[in-house]
């Protein structure tokens, strides 16, 4: 078996399973730690080679990236500490022959309003061919916070025409969209959150409905984790993952991506 064949076999066997540790989940497991109950359940997007994959989005996906190297690809300072780094070294794994780019744009404290002020050098001149976006978080907060509610029809008019204007210069673009999510039982997330937060993870649902995009459904995830584990397991503050939520959240992004 030449190297050719090799790589093509390795790449085969790791794409064929969403893994942990390397391990093909169960249907009880691939729950409790993020995604569906079998393969293959989200849209099966196909990476091609040379593919260029971007996630932006706010803290959760910045991760405490060096952002002093946003312009290298595949750099572990650049990818940060959290789920993209997981995800992108995983995704380099299954694929050895593809020569996949990925990227990290997020940014602390990010809302829509925010990323759209950036749009320009942040996404577009990095000419994705995938963008994995996660953001809502803040966008309710910041609202909540001055006025004791959410603003979702801003955040529904914001969310849409930052895909429109990705869309509009990248034409052939895919959207990869997370829900944003907040685990209950935290300090930070009170009751006063609800009903109105509920709104924010719909909307992003919906976003994913009209562009095509996958859609992954971090508070379903995040609900199902929490319920078998320890308070504060899988999120520290209810909002930023834990160590364990990194996993949690890499794991769910495969699983419901299904990349092949």
């Amino acid at each position: 078996m030449d190297r050719r064949d090799f790589l093509k076999k390795m790449s085969a066997a790791a794409a064929g399973a969403v893994v942990a540790g390397g391990l093909e989940l169960n249907a009880s497991e691939r729950r409790r730690r993020g995604g569906s109950d079998k393969p293959g359940a989200g849209s099966g997007l196909e990476l091609p080679e040379g593919s260029i994959i971007l996630f932006t989005g706010d803290s959760i996906t910045d991760g405490a990236r060096e952002r002093k190297y946003y312009r290298l690809y595949n750099h572990i300072r650049a990818l940060g500490n959290g789920y993209v780094q997981l995800t992108a070294t995983r995704l380099n794994y299954m694929f050895p022959d593809r020569d996949l780019k990925i990227y990290n744009t997020g940014i602390n404290g990010d809302t829509i309003e925010k990323m759209m002020a950036r749009l320009e050098t942040d996404c577009i001149k990095l000419k994705p061919d995938f963008v994995s976006v996660l953001i809502g978080v803040n966008d309710f907060n910041v609202s909540f916070s001055r006025t004791g509610k959410g603003n979702p029809d801003k955040y529904e008019r914001e969310y849409r025409q930052m895909l429109d204007r990705i869309k509009s210069a990248l034409p052939d673009v895919r959207f990869i969209i997370g829900e944003p999510y907040a685990v209950k039982g935290a300090r930070e997330i009170t009751d006063a959150w609800y009903p109105e937060f509920e709104t924010y993870p719909a909307i992003a649902r919906k976003m994913a409905e009209e562009f095509g995009a996958a859609f992954i459904p971090y508070q379903s995830v995040y609900a199902e984790a929490a319920a078998g584990a320890p308070e504060r397991y899988f999120s520290t503050d209810g909002v930023h993952p834990s160590i364990a939520g990194v996993r949690l959240m890499s794991n769910a992004w495969l699983s419901y991506v299904n990349p092949r």
